[in-house]
């Protein structure tokens, strides 16, 4: 929720995170943001073509990302190629219960965001090492977080 001066009162039912909030906070503040930062500004007028949603936490050895693209919904892996886990057309089938990944349009379909994906998993930022103490990797073990043993 966000009030502001010359903000429209409304809803907006597509998907947020908390990536999205430096954007928004520029945008509220009329600054421009920082072209590494992911999201997007809330504030911003929908726009066309596939929207995405990434979980934080790995779920089958592998991090499942949600390209939503003309009221479908396609469950890939965000880390390989040409995987497609799942398929839904959320139209006919608004509780998400088929799985239409074998059927030829979500098939094409994913093929035909090929080109977003890629871009989408390039990396932004150098991977830098970051020393941490024991207190600060038991408090990240509890929240999930800490998997790889490096």
């Amino acid at each position: 929720m966000f009030r502001a001066p010359g903000l429209d009162p409304g809803q907006d039912s597509r998907p947020a995170s908390l990536i999205d909030l430096p954007r928004t906070l520029c945008d509220l503040a009329g600054l421009v943001p920082d072209e590494r930062w992911g999201g997007r500004s809330l504030l911003e007028k929908p726009r066309s073509g596939p929207r995405f949603s990434f979980q934080t936490r790995t779920v089958q050895e592998a991090r499942d990302a949600a390209l939503f693209s003309q009221e479908k919904v396609l469950i890939v892996d965000a880390l390989t190629e040409d995987t497609l886990r799942y398929a839904y057309d959320r139209l006919e089938d608004p509780l998400e219960t088929i799985d239409r990944a074998s059927e030829a349009p979500f098939v094409e379909l994913r093929r035909s965001l090929d080109s977003v994906l890629r871009n989408v998993r390039q990396s932004r930022m150098k991977r830098a090492h970051a020393e941490i103490g024991l207190e600060q990797k038991i408090n990240l073990q509890a929240l999930g977080y800490g998997g790889d043993q490096e």
